[in-house]
């Protein structure tokens, strides 16, 4: 039997603990994977809990469904761009936790969960990387419109920061939107 603390702590990292073997196949034995199965509110462990509170959580921006994102404001006098992180393919915004504080003083950050991950629905078959980048490219529109009272930049511009499938979207959405900077 695993320990309770042990799947607590798994639950807090947002990572799949896998607990024995079939000794014939191999394959693996009871799986605890609550973010998988939506249960959110342990995940968002007493370390993190006052990042998630000091952000704003949006659903569907302009209108656009697909995807949860959250919004942290950036600080008087911050001179940076907004910054836009897109995550791994089965991951959330919380893969980004150890980064948005420290990007959060010199300018806006914006985390999503891409569509089927985290809190987002999945999208209908077929998904592609341009239908994400597409909702990406409103939700965007939406959220830093040119000459928008609280985005920081006069030109609507962001930049991005990805990593794995993120990077596969970021790149698409670069492709679409002059204003992102890969």
């Amino acid at each position: 039997d695993i320990a309770e603390e042990d799947k607590a702590s798994a639950a807090e990292l947002g990572q799949s603990l896998f607990v024995g073997r079939d000794e014939h196949t191999g394959a693996a034995g009871e799986r605890f994977d609550d973010l998988a199965a939506g249960r959110w509110d342990h995940l968002l462990s007493e370390a993190f809990r006052p990042l998630e509170a000091r952000a704003r959580r949006i659903e569907a921006p302009g209108g656009v469904p697909g995807a949860v994102w959250r919004d942290w404001a950036a600080p008087e006098g911050a001179t940076g761009r907004p910054l836009l992180m897109l995550h791994g393919g089965s991951g959330s915004w919380t893969h980004w936790i150890a980064n948005i504080d420290a990007l959060n003083q010199t300018r806006r950050v914006i985390a999503i969960a891409l569509p089927g991950a985290g809190e987002s629905p999945d999208l209908a078959p077929p998904q592609t990387v341009a239908e994400i980048a597409w909702i990406l490219r409103k939700g965007m529109a939406a959220l830093v419109p040119p000459d928008g009272p609280d985005h920081g930049a006069a030109d609507g511009a962001y930049d991005m920061v990805a990593f794995s499938f993120g990077t596969s979207s970021a790149a698409a959405l670069a492709m679409a939107d002059s204003v992102a900077v890969l």
